[in-house]
């Protein structure tokens, strides 16, 4: 089910590339959002939680043979959308390829960071800096 839903976020980077404005954008990510897997209760505790989230977010990766898998979860669908998407791009990586994949790059090619708060920016922010974080290693 989440390689799925990492399937649909590769497609929605592209509808998103391809929208004409905000609203049209703002849509892609709100349907993404919505077939976004809720965490289970027993994976949202303290040491998952994204810390500078307006929204309350917890992000999970765990690593296989080298090779990381992500589960992101947010009170908000606008959130969860967006880094879905994100994530879609280093889903299944090595460290090496997740370090010198910029993510920050992807979110501005987007052309996101105009629609949403800056709250929310700044939550966006902070996910892909635990992502380098927990990737690091």
């Amino acid at each position: 089910m989440i390689s799925n839903m990492y399937e649909q976020a590769k497609a929605a980077i592209t509808q998103v590339q391809q929208a004409k404005g905000w609203q049209d954008k703002y849509r892609v990510i709100m349907l993404l959002g919505k077939v976004v897997p809720e965490l289970p209760a027993e994976l949202k505790q303290d040491q998952h939680l994204v810390e500078g989230c307006e929204s309350a977010a917890w992000l999970v990766a765990s690593q296989h043979n080298g090779y990381w898998s992500f589960q992101f979860d947010a009170d908000a669908r606008i959130i969860k959308g967006v880094v879905a998407m994100l994530l879609s791009s280093i889903e299944g990586k090595v460290s090496a390829e997740i370090q010198h994949h910029e993510l920050i790059n992807l979110f501005n090619s987007l052309g996101l960071s105009q629609g949403l708060s800056p709250s929310r920016s700044n939550g966006v922010h902070a996910v892909i800096e635990k992502v380098r974080d927990l990737t690091s290693a």
